[in-house]
């Protein structure tokens, strides 16, 4: 099969620090802005967080069938690219705007602005991701492809992970209120987001076959129609060991990336300059292996590549319970492994969704890329949810105290708990689960084969 040029594979990769960005400045430090910054309570603050990823789910859903089956004369996914890219940069910023309202009022805003985040994310992230399926169907050209955007999305991480704490801190030394100085930083993130995403749009655009005809036609949306597609590929035994694996993973990332902050602050006593080395060294790591994982992949597959990873990085996570971590290098070990962990998945998964697309058309004779990732998207959307309501839940059973700047022990071990074991369980569920996953490298190619046949 031709192999992509660099030009082209370097041009899919800034969406994905568009995506990484986004969705890790919602994961890491929204909750924590909801409690500490808009004074709602956690169980109450991880219940909006959940109803946003509800949202985001029905959302997807549309997105994947409507992508599938949508022409218009500038393609099924750069338009939609360009329009929700654009919008994630406002829903963003007003998510991370504090409001002087009444209790209910403030619920109900952020419950609004949460929604509108996660619909403006599905809208670009859907056809984005539907639309790496088609620049290449070779399976190691695949996982390159999906190394530059790893790159790409460990920027982003590095970007929403490391400056929030800094900026914020720096903005509110020179007289910016503390919920002015977030509403700054969440836009300015956001605006880079936001231009990253255009960008792989304007570069995608000779992948994303354009109707002839008229300028727009719209499918008939029948609801009917679209669970019948959605069931139909659900079906498909490859893709529900893909789902529950990213399903599991995803609630042990959500509940690390949400509870990171409570730790690094209350436990640890870090500074912010100290917490965004922490989270800097963690997406360091994570561009440093990118290489070292497309080695691995080359060597055995994708999905024992990432089993090796995620098994070692669970064990590893689980036993810092027992070592504990404190603010030595026990935590420059720790952040380590969390890096590891993070771009692993972020790199292998995708591409391996992408292998499912193949085996679905040899199946049934149909392209539907975007049903199928919509669906991944779909998982990732829960699973975040249910990871922030799992810790807002935990929290408020442990007695957090927003209004406190000191924590008692038994919260704080449960903080622990909540960054140690508890998300290396659900890692190693990630790994029982893809070790069902069906398609090998050799499976594969004989699925390519028997497609080529067709022809």
């Amino acid at each position: 099969m031709k192999k992509l040029s660099f030009k082209d594979k370097l041009g899919y990769g800034p969406a994905a620090y568009g995506d990484a960005a986004c969705y890790s400045l919602v994961c890491t430090f929204l909750l924590f802005f909801i409690t500490t910054v808009a004074g709602i309570q956690p169980a109450l603050a991880g219940t909006i967080i959940a109803f946003g990823t509800v949202i985001d789910a029905i959302f997807n859903t549309f997105m994947g069938y409507f992508t599938d089956n949508v022409k218009t004369r500038w393609g099924k996914r750069v338009p939609f690219m360009v329009v929700f890219g654009t919008m994630i940069f406002f829903s963003t910023l007003f998510l991370f705007t504090g409001v002087n309202a009444p209790y209910a009022v403030k619920v109900l805003y952020y419950s609004v602005m949460i929604a509108l985040f996660w619909i403006s994310y599905a809208g670009f992230f859907v056809p984005y991701l539907a639309l790496g399926a088609e620049f290449t169907q070779d399976y190691q050209e695949r996982t390159i492809l999906r190394s530059y955007a790893a790159f790409f999305n460990m920027l982003g991480s590095m970007t929403a992970m490391a400056v929030p704490s800094l900026l914020v801190n720096h903005l509110t030394k020179v007289g910016f209120t503390l919920s002015g100085a977030w509403s700054i930083t969440a836009g300015s993130i956001a605006l880079i987001s936001s231009a990253s995403i255009i960008i792989t749009a304007a570069v995608a655009r000779k992948y994303d076959k354009p109707a002839t005809g008229r300028v727009i036609e719209v499918p008939n949306i029948s609801l009917l129609g679209l669970f019948r597609q959605y069931i139909e590929v659900l079906k498909l035994k490859p893709i529900r060991w893909l789902l529950l694996t990213s399903l599991f993973f995803l609630i042990s990332y959500g509940i690390f990336l949400s509870d990171m902050l409570y730790f690094f602050t209350y436990n640890l006593g870090l500074g912010s300059e100290r917490v965004s080395l922490m989270l800097f060294l963690r997406c360091f790591v994570g561009v440093l292996i990118i290489p070292v994982v497309n080695k691995v992949c080359a060597l055995t597959d994708k999905r024992s590549a990432l089993i090796i990873f995620q098994m070692l990085c669970a064990v590893a996570i689980a036993a810092s319970k027992l070592t504990g971590i404190g603010a030595d290098f026990r935590l420059y070990v720790f952040i380590v492994l969390i890096g590891i962990a993070t771009v692993t998945y972020w790199q292998v998964m995708p591409a391996m969704i992408y292998d499912v697309c193949e085996y679905y058309q040899l199946q049934t004779g149909m392209k539907r890329q975007g049903t199928i990732v919509s669906i991944q998207s779909l998982v990732e959307a829960v699973s975040s949810g249910i990871g922030a309501q799992i810790l807002g839940l935990i929290l408020q059973f442990a007695g957090f105290n927003s209004e406190s700047p000191i924590q008692s022990e038994f919260t704080m071990k449960w903080i622990e708990n909540c960054i140690t074991f508890i998300p290396a369980f659900f890692l190693l569920l990630s790994c029982i689960t893809l070790w069902k996953y069906p398609i090998t490298r050799r499976v594969y190619e004989d699925i390519c084969g028997k497609l080529n046949k067709r022809k």
